[in-house]
């Protein structure tokens, strides 16, 4: 963390990592996971960074082990990619860009295993663009993911 990193290349040379953190930087593209073979990663933290999009976690290979992804902080303006998780149990995407909330229901809905989610700090809009108040955003991140025992840290 804090090394002033750009970017992730080259950590495809460390196969066996388990815990991923990279937090801290100015890293704004990932793309370098999607074909790194970091198989056995369970936590990547890349919080406050520069990161923009999640498409690079598409069919990356820590797809069944990652538990645990903090993304705060960053300039996210879709969580699409992370539906495939089926074992992440932890998921923080407070202050990005997220607006969509139906997108976003419709993430947390396939994952299954999810117990925590922080998404504090975005601005959630209706389809008209008007912003939802946060406990509109509670009420459905809550209905669509009944495995989540806490969410914006709060139960």
């Amino acid at each position: 963390a804090d090394c002033c990193l750009t970017d992730l290349n080259g950590i495809g040379q460390c196969p066996l990592l388990q815990i991923l953190d990279a937090s801290g930087n100015s890293i704004s593209s990932i793309e370098h996971l999607a074909d790194s073979g970091l198989s056995e990663l369970t936590t990547l933290k890349l919080h406050s960074n520069d990161i923009e999009s999640l498409s690079a976690l598409d069919n990356a290979p820590f797809m069944t082990t990652l538990i645990h992804l903090d993304l705060n902080h960053n300039e996210i303006t879709s969580l699409t990619p992370v539906g495939g998780y089926a074992a992440l149990r932890f998921l923080d995407v407070a202050s990005n860009k997220l607006r969509d909330l139906f997108s976003l229901g419709g993430t947390v809905s396939v994952l299954r295993s999810l117990t925590e989610m922080n998404v504090m700090g975005n601005a959630f809009a209706s389809e008209d663009g008007a912003p939802l108040s946060r406990q509109a955003v509670r009420v459905m991140i809550i209905g669509k993911s009944p495995s989540l025992e806490l969410l914006d840290m709060q139960q």
